[in-house]
């Protein structure tokens, strides 16, 4: 019998004797969570959204973490409907969130060889994104590592030609075309770390100060999309190294508070509760905007401590 068989069935064995013990070991930390976190409800949820200065038919991309909202009764189906409620329904907006599907980095997966199907690859960035990709009427863009989920009156023409862009998180792009649609960023229970939207200026701005994609041929990639239908799609992954300095790794405080700052200043980022912790939105184009000022600058989501301190002279005033 062919050894490759064989290895995949003692993989799915020992996944079948596994499956009790990690449902008991997740049951034990939800337990443990009840206890110790503030309860909050759906309706809990809907009525700190609602507060939002979110016009009518907006976009909304939204990062989340679960556990910083409080132990959320009904876990993450809560937060979808409770964003769903406010944004799709009652705003008759789109709700957007990212739907990756990462193991490591974004070099090792490409480089992998892994292929990609919109239909059934799971997101790997948490509970509330994965339970968002299998919600009905849900659409997903068709991409290996960066794929983005929207439900609502915009959903297909911000998903539909990712596959087709050209690139990451250049022009026509989800996140290039939230923008475009004038659309709204927000964090649950998170900080202005893990923003992906940074990355539109590395893809779009053609002086983006440094270089950000590994040397080399671009990645040649399946991907399965909606239909079934195969694509080829011929990309580059991040260089590994970069990602040292970035501004989501824990030793970034600088760079990240000082993002924050001026984000807050020039591009009307504002705070607000949600659940038991807080939340952030801002319009994506002010903040794409104050993001490029700051790249004519020399300061990016890669900017050092040290770096930043030199460049201080030359900073705007806040």
């Amino acid at each position: 019998m062919d050894r490759s068989i064989l290895k995949r069935a003692a993989r799915r064995a020992k996944a079948a004797l596994r499956a009790p013990i990690d449902a008991a070991k997740r049951g034990l930390r939800r337990r443990q969570l009840s206890g110790r976190l503030q309860h909050v409800d759906r309706d809990t949820l809907v009525q700190d959204l609602e507060a939002l200065a979110l016009p009518d038919g907006a976009v909304l991309l939204v990062h989340s973490a679960l556990k910083q909202l409080g132990f959320v009764e009904g876990g993450p189906a809560s937060v979808i409907a409770a964003l769903t409620e406010v944004v799709v329904k009652r705003r008759g907006g789109t709700l957007a969130l990212p739907t990756f599907s990462i193991d490591g980095t974004m070099y090792k997966t490409m480089a992998s060889g892994r292929a990609f199907d919109v239909r059934t690859t799971p997101c790997n960035l948490g509970a509330i994104p994965e339970t968002f990709r299998r919600t009905p009427d849900v659409r997903r863009s068709v991409h290996p590592t960066h794929s983005f989920a929207a439900l609502g009156d915009k959903a297909d023409w911000i998903v539909r030609d990712h596959h087709r862009c050209g690139s990451n998180f250049g022009t026509d792009s989800p996140m290039a075309r939230i923008m475009q649609a004038g659309g709204f960023l927000a964090g649950l229970g998170t900080d202005l770390g893990p923003v992906t939207f940074y990355h539109c200026l590395e893809d779009i701005e053609p002086d983006f100060p440094r270089p950000v994609y590994a040397p080399g041929a671009p990645f040649s990639i399946a991907c399965r999309d909606w239909n079934g239908a195969l694509h080829m799609l011929a990309l580059r992954a991040h260089a590994p190294d970069l990602s040292q300095t970035r501004i989501d790794r824990p030793d970034s405080q600088a760079i990240r508070a000082f993002i924050t700052r001026h984000l807050e200043t020039h591009a009307g980022l504002e705070w607000f509760p949600i659940g038991q912790g807080r939340g952030w939105i801002v319009p994506m184009p002010a903040m794409y905007a104050a993001c490029r000022d700051l790249m004519r600058k020399g300061i990016t989501i890669y900017t050092t401590a040290a770096e930043l301190d030199g460049q201080a002279p030359s900073l705007p005033a806040d």
